[in-house]
């Protein structure tokens, strides 16, 4: 990577930060946008510019995912997706949804829940050394499933679902495909259209460079009208002409938003997109695929055991360790930022756009001395 991309990030002169799937630094073109919006609320009386900046986002958001600008809302969180779509399936008892054991926590917070309250079957798939083949998912999937869930890319291990072909096994039988795509937007070019898939949510502090409190949803056009929203407010209505019986209401999926854009986020956000556009999406996928890739095979050479399956096209890696709180302590020490899971006995390593190979040596040369 360049040194004009170093520059962007101060972060890389106090630290050597591994851990983008946890958090990404916000480059310094982001953080003007941010001042930016700020210095002109003193200055702006009406919010009719920061409406069509919202708009202009949900454009970029839908070019980024290959979607249509009307299946792109607002949300407040990635599990905001997950909810509405829960909220929107008509549930019978013996019913179930099959998600695997890479999923996250909100997943299984949610359908315990639905799981307990409608009288329905939590299926779970177990990965085999870190991977879920859809022939998995398949054994678990019958005419009574109504969904399945998945991340797209986990955050336990980086592991790459395959989207398209579970697509298919769901849409087979009539189910809903589900992603949560929060370790994925902005990591690695995505398609939804080319995947099928019927609903994504992502939040934006990523990968993407967002701040927090705010997350996307996509909503396939074809299911807008059977997706009802599950929450209400004024965003939702088109105008306010007339008794309120007939204020129109949108149809795309503005539908979903009901209440007051966070407006600075908006605009942060905004540039996180422009920013990852001006560098390329392809680009950047591929300097941090290979920085991975390259994590992968040094742990691997140093023996520790693989959580990630080998040659994964994510930028996340994760592998089992005997020590954790020795590696944890080496690695603060060496001013080296990744997520040491103590209680599960995990590390999780994952660069970013800013991160370069020396970075990677050093923090493998780090690992070396307590392997």
């Amino acid at each position: 990577m360049n040194d004009s991309v170093r520059r962007d990030f101060p972060v890389v002169q106090e630290f050597n930060h591994l851990n983008s799937a946890m958090i990404s630094p916000l480059p310094t073109p982001v953080m003007e946008a941010v001042r930016g919006y700020f210095d002109g609320r003193q200055a702006i009386p009406t919010i009719k510019p920061w409406l069509a900046k919202a708009d202009e986002v949900r454009h970029q958001v839908a070019t980024l995912i290959g979607a249509r600008f009307e299946e792109i809302g607002f949300a407040m969180s990635t599990a905001d997706g997950i909810n509405l779509v829960a909220s929107a399936i008509d549930w019978r008892a013996g019913d179930n949804v099959v998600l695997d054991d890479l999923a996250y926590v909100s997943d299984f917070v949610l359908w315990q829940h639905y799981e307990q309250a409608y009288d329905i079957e939590l299926r779970i798939v177990q990965n085999q050394e870190g991977a879920v083949p859809v022939e998995a998912f398949a054994r678990q999937t019958d005419k009574r499933t109504r969904l399945i869930s998945i991340s797209y890319v986990s955050h336990h291990n980086g592991y790459l679902h395959e989207i398209r072909s579970l697509a298919d096994l769901a849409h087979a039988y009539g189910a809903y495909l589900y992603t949560d795509a929060i370790q994925a937007v902005g990591a690695i070019p995505i398609d939804v259209r080319a995947d099928d898939v019927d609903v994504l949510a992502c939040g934006t502090y990523k990968w993407v460079f967002g701040p927090f409190g705010l997350a996307f949803l996509y909503v396939k056009e074809e299911l807008l009208d059977r997706i009802p929203p599950n929450k209400f407010g004024f965003l939702q209505r088109q105008n306010f002409q007339g008794p309120f019986r007939d204020w129109p209401a949108h149809h795309t999926a503005k539908q979903y938003e009901y209440g007051t854009y966070n407006f600075g986020g908006i605009y942060e956000f905004g540039a996180g997109l422009d920013y990852i556009e001006s560098i390329g999406l392809a680009h950047l996928s591929t300097h941090i695929v290979g920085l991975a890739h390259r994590i992968w095979d040094g742990l691997n050479e140093l023996g520790y055991r693989m959580y990630t399956p080998q040659h994964n096209q994510t930028p996340i890696v994760t592998c089992f360790l005997e020590h954790a709180d020795r590696v944890a302590a080496a690695l603060e020490e060496a001013n080296i930022s990744v997520t040491v899971r103590e209680d599960h006995g995990e590390m999780r390593v994952s660069p970013g756009i800013f991160n370069i190979q020396e970075e990677v040596d050093a923090f493998l040369s780090c690992m070396a001395g307590v392997s």
